[in-house]
């Protein structure tokens, strides 16, 4: 069924879809256009009505003070004033329920506002009869001042709803006006792109359609006019090529088999040059055939498409007239002819001129057309218009542009970025350096205070009174404490500095050997321990072995007095879904109020000092030894129910990944409750 179609048809149905295709596309532009307009034209309305409200409160507020001031003076120049004022009023009212027209809120307020007005105008009718009157009534005047004014208050507030209610409307009409603008500016773009497809489209069709198919019964043409009187002609492609081919072939048979159907194959191949003819007049593309000097001689319709110029300005006037006065000058026509017979062909793109004097930028081959005998009897110009996939390209390169400086600005702030990491990392070092020298430096002084101390209870104890030697104890028991902490915090300062050597470790076995060391603290206590099954990770089990140390202690201290301690140290699976394992140490000890569990891994931050004693600084190791493995560490209790710490040791804990923290940078340390 398709290869029985013809090529017009083919064409006319192709041109029919672009047409609906297009059509389509400008009844869409057409209806977005109406609706930007009739909402232009509201957003106008509103507008004026927003200007019609300002002056019917400057008209109402023009007749108030021609009644004050008649009031006062009794002078009927004031009422001259008031009734022109009562006329501008009317006026406005008129004008704005037609601009408002449609808008029920600022309409209803309208409404409202006349019937305020007539209120009012009803109290002011009486006051003025009363001024006219000339009876002194003071109780009746102040009675009505008071009414009179609580009656324009009124207006005033209607008048003030109806001005915010019309200045909502326009705002709302400005956004669907905005809308409406979007709505256009893309249906234009969409129109330009459905424009380029369908170009593309029709020139893939005349492609292969036509000069596929014709190239090869051309190709083959030329072999037989060569000599080669066996080369058979094809007869694919649309019906007229394929009758084309067979019929220029079945010639050939008649020359070869008999010299009397030279005749009969001559008008065949009269008959498919007029149907090759009326086939080029179908193509989209131009074709002009030039003769050796440049004169048109032949001329499709699409060349008169595409230029606007009619067969009878082109036969027979020189193809330089068509050209730019820049390519004239440079004898552009020359140098692509002489190209041409140098090459066999010759492509150009470049501006032309159409017969109303626009331009277009073509794309145009030029072949030398040759005898049988390989002279040059012309040239064929093949003229395609690709303006809108120029148009296309050069949008492509502006759009590269902009693309390539964005990604300048991004590569700028990243190395930024990276720059301030590297002065945070600088800045933490120093800050360590300095801690632990100062602390490094303390112990000296700590150590003599304490030593002097002690002699003077040993040595002079019979000389001092109680009072002298509890000071003296209090002394040396501080300076105990002191280098305690110093001691604390020096270990605290290596953790950033010393190596992380992370090896396969049993979690199992490191924990037994940080309880075993924990003997001494716990000798006085009758404590119950279960330590789960732990699993086996990749950690560095003397920092590890610390950390248990820690938060088995901190169980231990936190939970004296109860009976028995219960400990125990178990494993599972993180709850955010990072599938790591997690290890938990819970205690059935004091406990502490969540409300206060962001102290907790902080430096010398302690929940518990006057009943405790500690420096505040184990579970801020343990913070730091989880976080050199890249792991995060929490806390979850409640006040006399214990507590349970638990921590991860990061994603390349688990045998088999690479993960790695780099140096310098901590880990995120939660604590939930």
């Amino acid at each position: 069924m398709h290869e029985s179609l013809s090529v017009r048809r083919r064409f006319q149905a192709a041109f029919g879809f672009a047409v609906l295709a297009l059509a389509f596309t400008a009844f869409v532009n057409v209806q977005a256009n109406r609706q930007r307009a009739d909402t232009m034209n509201r957003v106008q309305s509103l507008r004026m009505a927003q200007n019609g409200t300002q002056e019917l409160f400057e008209a109402l507020v023009v007749q108030e003070s021609a009644v004050q001031g008649f009031l006062a003076t009794g002078h009927e120049y004031y009422l001259q004033q008031y009734a022109t004022g009562a006329s501008d009023e009317r006026a406005e009212v008129t004008q704005l329920r037609t601009r408002l027209d449609g808008y029920r809120r600022p309409m209803s307020d309208l409404d409202a506002v006349v019937a305020a007005s007539a209120a009012w105008r009803g109290a002011v009718q009486r006051d003025i009869a009363a001024q006219r009157s000339g009876q002194p009534d003071p109780d009746g005047d102040r009675v009505r001042g008071e009414q009179h004014k609580r009656l324009f208050d009124a207006l005033d507030a209607r008048v003030e709803t109806l001005e915010i209610d019309t200045n909502t409307d326009l705002n709302a009409g400005r956004r669907s006006y905005d809308y409406a603008v979007a709505c256009v500016t893309r249906m234009l773009y969409i129109s330009v792109a459905v424009a380029g497809v369908l170009l593309g489209v029709l020139l893939l069709l005349v492609r292969r359609w036509v000069l596929v198919p014709l190239g090869r019964i051309s190709s083959a043409v030329r072999a037989v006019s060569g000599g080669a009187l066996d080369t058979p002609i094809p007869g694919a492609g649309p019906p007229e090529l394929a009758r084309l081919g067979n019929d220029v072939d079945a010639m050939r048979v008649r020359v070869l088999s008999e010299g009397e159907a030279a005749l009969r194959a001559n008008a065949a191949l009269a008959e498919a040059e007029e149907e090759l003819r009326l086939l080029v007049g179908s193509v989209r593309d131009g074709i002009l055939r030039l003769d050796r000097d440049g004169n048109v001689t032949a001329y499709s319709a699409g060349f008169e498409r595409i230029t606007g110029y009619p067969a009878s300005e082109m036969v027979g006037r020189n193809a330089r007239d068509f050209t730019t006065p820049d390519e004239q000058e440079n004898h552009h026509l020359d140098r692509v002819l002489a190209e041409a017979m140098a090459k066999g062909t010759a492509e150009r793109q470049s501006w032309r001129r159409r017969a109303d004097g626009s331009r277009f930028m073509a794309n145009s081959v030029t072949t030398p057309i040759r005898d049988a005998d390989g002279e040059i009897q012309g040239f064929a110009v093949v003229t395609r218009d690709v303006t809108a996939m120029w148009e296309a390209e050069q949008a492509l390169a502006v759009a590269n542009v902009h693309l390539a400086d964005r990604a300048q600005e991004l590569e700028r702030t990243n190395e930024l970025l990276h720059e301030s990491n590297r002065a945070l990392v600088a800045a933490n070092r120093e800050l360590e350096a300095f801690s632990y020298s100062v602390s490094h430096d303390l112990r000296a002084p700590l150590r003599a205070i304490h030593g002097f101390t002690r002699i003077l209870v040993e040595e002079h104890r019979p000389s001092l009174d109680d009072k002298a030697t509890d000071y003296l104890d209090r002394v040396a028991g501080n300076a105990v404490r002191m280098s305690t902490l110093i001691d604390d915090l020096l270990a605290f300062s290596k953790l950033r500095r010393s190596t992380l050597s992370k090896t396969s470790t049993s979690l199992t076995e490191v924990a037994r050997s940080a309880w075993d060391e924990l003997a001494p603290m716990r000798a006085d206590q009758k404590v119950a321990l279960r330590i789960a099954e732990l699993p086996t990770l990749m950690a560095d089990p003397r920092l590890l072995k610390q950390v248990f140390v820690n938060l088995l202690g901190n169980a231990l201290k936190f939970s004296a007095g109860r009976e028995p301690v219960s400990i125990v140290i178990e494993s599972g699976t993180d709850p955010e879904g990072t599938g790591q394992p997690v290890i938990t140490v819970r205690d059935n000890g004091i406990g502490f109020d969540p409300e206060h569990a962001d102290r907790l891994f902080g430096v010398f931050k302690r929940l518990h000092a006057d009943d405790y004693e500690g420096t505040g600084i184990g579970l801020s190791i343990v913070a730091r030894i989880v976080a050199r493995h890249g792991g995060r560490v929490w806390a979850c209790a409640k006040p006399g129910e214990g507590a349970s710490f638990s921590f991860t040791l990061g994603p390349d804990s688990v045998p088999g990944t690479s993960i790695q923290v780099p140096d310098g940078v901590d880990a995120v340390i939660d604590v939930g409750a």
